[in-house]
This record gives structure tokens, C-alpha cells and sequence, in this order.
């Protein structure tokens, strides 16, 4: 009997032992491909075709009496972090075509070409065409737009809003205004919070008619289109509040939606980011820049307000 308990404990001893030394094989092992692994970590650059630079033309225009600007600039690479080169040197004008009045555009600074109204002059006239006409070295390129009709807005108003999880506490701004009956109508809205734009993609609307789609011809917007306060930043006591409705022609709305479609593609399942079709044509067929961008003259309406206590 004593030999078997003898024997038994140098068998459990021997098992314990092999159960340590596997144990600490398998630590080692695991601690040592952790080692290799990070130790041969490496930075790789993946090396991506640029493609060629394109001309981009940033053209939208209006009737109102403030300086008219035009930017043309060249495309860089995708991955680049530097931003796109202004083009120096172009002719950048635009045409009345019931007329035949041409409107200069000065080059005030790198890429930037404005036209600057006399006191009682304005750009454009609604029923008009224009023509957009673009001399850049050898090539030519060109564009036309007409003005369509746009509401006026009535009146802007204002609630305070309690902070919930969806909004800060703040006041809410509604336009009221009536779309234009008869036909199919688009606009563009912008807001401006004491006076300056706001330019997040979530600050833009385009509407159909007074709603997202064709359906509500002569009717007032409708809530989430007369809104333009967004819920991440509403408007303070003291702050003035404005709203403006462009005119668009039904191209341009598409051109506006594809825009914002992209700045919101995003994610796992994001599709591949390609340029939006432009309205921008060269006269030439092979041009040192295809152009991208676009060109539209809007009719606009505004209103503003200063937000108070009732």
C-alpha cells in the first residue's frame, strides 16, 4: 500500500509538473507571437493614381444687389492636404442673351472673380437666360441659366424650445411663405445667424414646391421645410435670425441634392465618392481641364428678424 501511495504522488507531482511546464509553454509562445507582431508593425503607403486635375467653377449667382462672386479652382488629389488651387489669369464674364449685355467679372484674388453693383443696379432679371462664358488660356468654356420666379416670405416666427436629446435650448425660426401655384417649382434655402451663413451641410435645404416632392403646389411650406433652425444650434436671445428662398431650375435641384447626398456618404457601407454632372461645357474637345461644378443665377427672397422675449 505504501509503494502505491508512493507511487501516486510522484505520478500527480509528474502530471503537475508537465501541467506547469505546458502552461508556461503556451504563455511564452503567446507572449512571444504578441512580441513578433507588434513588433514588426509597419506603416505601408499605398500609392494611388492622382488622375488628371480638373477646373472647378462655383457659380451661383443671384438678383440680389450684393457683389456677385464666381471662384475657379483646380482639383487636387484625393488624398492631398492641401486645398484646391485658385486659377489666376481666366476671362470670366456673363451674358444677358436677350440683350447681349455683358457683365465683367474681376479677378480680386487668387481664383476669385467678382462683379460689383452700382447702388440701384442689380444682376439679374427673372424671365431671363444667361450665359456663362470662361476664357482660360486656349480653352473656352461656358454655361446657361434662367431665372425663375420665387415667393415672397411673409413673416418669420419664433418658440422656445426646451433641451431633449434630439435639441439644445434655444429658440426654433420658421419662414412663412406660399409656393408660387401653377407649376413645378424649386428652391434652395439658406439661413444666416447674425448675419453670417451658416454652411454645414445640415443648414441647407432644397425643397419641390412647398414640401420634398411635387404634390404641394400653392401651398404654404411645410414645418420641416420652414424650418431653418437646426437642433444642435438654435438661435439666442438677442441673435438675428435670417432665411432666404433661391429659385432653381429642376437641374440645379438635382445638382444640389447629389452635392449633399455626398457630403453625408459615410460609413461602413458608404458607396465610392465620384463627381456630380455639371452643366459646365468646354467649346473644345479635349481642353487642358474638363471642368466640373456648376452654374446657376437665382431670384431670391429674404426675410430676418431679431429673436426677443415675448
Amino acid at each position: 500500500m505504501r509503494t502505491f501511495f508512493c507511487f501516486a504522488r510522484n505520478k500527480n507531482k509528474e502530471r503537475l509538473k508537465y501541467t506547469n511546464l505546458t502552461t508556461a509553454i503556451l504563455v511564452i509562445g503567446i507572449l512571444a507571437a504578441c512580441t513578433l507582431f507588434s513588433g514588426c508593425e509597419d506603416v505601408i503607403s499605398v500609392q494611388l493614381d492622382e488622375g488628371d486635375p480638373l477646373l472647378v467653377v462655383d457659380a451661383f449667382l443671384d438678383n440680389t444687389r450684393r457683389v456677385q462672386t464666381i471662384r475657379l479652382s483646380k482639383s487636387s488629389p484625393y488624398l492631398s492636404t492641401e486645398g484646391a488651387a485658385g486659377l489666376t489669369g481666366a476671362r470670366v464674364a456673363v451674358v444677358d442673351l436677350e440683350d447681349g449685355r455683358e457683365r465683367l467679372f474681376r479677378e480680386t484674388s487668387a481664383g476669385v472673380y467678382q462683379w460689383n453693383p452700382r447702388v440701384t443696379e442689380v444682376f439679374a432679371e427673372v424671365g431671363k437666360e444667361y450665359e456663362l462664358r470662361i476664357h482660360l488660356g486656349k480653352d473656352t468654356y461656358s454655361a446657361r441659366s434662367s431665372v425663375y420666379p420665387v415667393p415672397v416670405i411673409d413673416s418669420i416666427v419664433y418658440d422656445y424650445e426646451e433641451k431633449d436629446p434630439f435639441q439644445d435650448e434655444g429658440y426654433q425660426a420658421y419662414f412663412i411663405a406660399f409656393d408660387l401655384e401653377g407649376q413645378t417649382d424649386y428652391y434652395f434655402i439658406r439661413s444666416y445667424r447674425n448675419g453670417i451663413l451658416r454652411s454645414r451641410n445640415i443648414d441647407f435645404q432644397v425643397c419641390v414646391d412647398a414640401a420634398y416632392g411635387e404634390g404641394a403646389d400653392g401651398l404654404q411650406f411645410i414645418e420641416p421645410v420652414a424650418d431653418f433652425t437646426p437642433g444642435d444650434d438654435p438661435y439666442r436671445l438677442g441673435d438675428s435670425a435670417s432665411v432666404e428662398i433661391a429659385s432653381i431650375d429642376k437641374r440645379t435641384y438635382g445638382f444640389l441634392s447629389q452635392v449633399m447626398d455626398l457630403s453625408t456618404n459615410t460609413g461602413l457601407f458608404a458607396t465610392p465618392p465620384a463627381n456630380v454632372r455639371s452643366n459646365i461645357e468646354s467649346l473644345l474637345p479635349a481642353p487642358d481641364l474638363a471642368p466640373v461644378g456648376w452654374f446657376s443665377v437665382s431670384a431670391v427672397s429674404s426675410a430676418g428678424i431679431k429673436i426677443r422675449k415675448p
